[in-house]
């Protein structure tokens, strides 16, 4: 029984070891060549575009916008050799990270929490022709580009530039287009930051009359800590949030005060680091 359970214990090892280097292959072809040739090819709707997006996926240094074609968006968007817009751009008609569990109205109301360049929702604008999207993003450069990308569908959508946070105040935020902005919390030490002005979520409601959310997005870098605190009056007019939960905040934290407030929460399936939560749905009566 000692040679068994020992040679049950090298095939556990050797399962380890080759589940390792199956991890690691698999990280270096999520950055290879070949891994962003073929999201060119699945988010670009011509030809031309697909060497423009490999431009902006493998270059090192910041460049010049490009225009690039991506399917169902019917005008060209800006992406930015040497940034994250490449990623985001993946991430967002790729991936599609950002929609909702839920099918939503038309003319949903929609908060776009985090909104980069304008990706997001702009797939919002295309997706919900009547919609009324409110899109905040804290860092200038990115705004600049959003405000390019969103002019075209007009006064559907609102663009904001402001971190969301806890308070109405002017925050500090630091990082980099690559790992993402994010607010500077007290003590903590950045190689360089920015200054920007600071809005609650209560504050955007407020300022653009809104008494009921079809659906929030928040990828806001951390914020969430701040934001999703227990008893937010904001949380009882929203039915569907999707929140991506970053350092410091974590799943189960965010997990318990979303349940707190009434909403039936998971994980999100498609994104491990984000979680799903519903008020009222009749597709989804028992969300674990």
């Amino acid at each position: 029984m000692a040679g068994s359970g020992a040679g049950h214990q090298r095939n556990l090892d050797t399962l380890d070891v080759a589940g390792n280097r199956a991890g690691r292959l698999a990280r270096r072809f999520r950055k290879s060549a070949l891994a962003d040739a073929l999201k060119a090819l699945i988010v670009c709707s011509h030809w031309e575009d697909v060497q423009g997006y490999l431009t902006c996926a493998r270059a090192e240094d910041a460049g010049s916008p490009l225009e690039l074609h991506v399917r169902g968006v019917p005008f060209p968007l800006l992406c930015r050799p040497g940034t994250s817009d490449a990623d985001v751009l993946w991430d967002t008609f790729g991936r599609r990270y950002h929609l909702p569990p839920v099918s939503l109205p038309q003319d949903a109301v929609i908060l776009d929490l985090g909104a980069n360049v304008g990706y997001t929702a702009i797939d919002f604008a295309v997706r919900y022709p009547q919609a009324k999207i409110i899109a905040v993003e804290l860092d200038d450069q990115n705004v600049g580009i959003a405000e390019r990308n969103l002019h075209v569908v007009g006064d559907r959508c609102t663009l904001v530039r402001a971190a969301v946070w806890a308070e109405t105040k002017e925050v500090s935020y630091g990082g980099d287009s690559t790992c993402g902005f994010h607010v500077l919390i007290a003590g903590e030490v950045a190689p360089s930051y920015r200054r920007t002005a600071a809005v609650t979520v209560d504050d955007l409601l407020s300022r653009f009359s809104i008494d009921r959310v079809d659906y929030l997005k928040m990828d806001i870098e951390g914020a969430e800590a701040s934001v999703l605190t227990p008893g937010a009056p904001w949380m009882r007019v929203v039915d569907v949030l999707k929140v991506e939960v970053h350092p410091p905040a974590t799943l189960e934290e965010c997990h318990g005060v979303l349940s707190g407030q009434g909403f039936a929460v998971r994980r999100d399936r498609h994104h491990p680091a984000s979680l799903v939560a519903v008020r009222s749905c009749p597709e989804l009566p028992n969300l674990p």
